[in-house]
């Protein structure tokens, strides 16, 4: 949780502290089942709508989350941990929908670059 602490801290985003703490445990399961799952690296977030930048070290691990967010589980993913009980409540709502969004130029680029590194094509 520290490494979120710091990333969110440095971008200038919600002071951590005033961060309630199911919020600050939802957005650190969230990046770790990211890194878990994908094998990926968290190098940036960024405020306004949380935005994941991440670096992966396989084609096969991007494959999987591009996968993933085609079929909306990456979405599901999301709600399940960012959209806790609390927040629900305090927006009186009984469930919010959460949408991921991975720009198909942006996939192509770290495929293209994964290729390249791994020698396929």
């Amino acid at each position: 949780m520290e490494r979120v602490r710091e990333m969110l801290e440095e971008m200038g985003f919600t002071p951590w502290a005033r961060l309630n703490l199911h919020m600050k445990e939802a957005l650190n399961a969230f990046l770790e089942c990211l890194s878990h799952t994908y094998h990926l690296a968290v190098t940036l977030l960024q405020q306004g709508s949380l935005r994941i930048t991440v670096q992966f070290q396989t084609l096969n691990n991007l494959e999987l989350l591009w996968s993933d967010y085609q079929s909306r589980i990456l979405d599901e993913k999301a709600e399940k941990y960012l959209v806790t009980d609390d927040i629900k409540n305090k927006l009186n709502v009984k469930a919010v929908a959460l949408k991921t969004e991975i720009l198909e130029q942006d996939y192509l680029a770290c495929k293209h670059s994964l290729e390249a590194i791994s020698g396929e094509c």
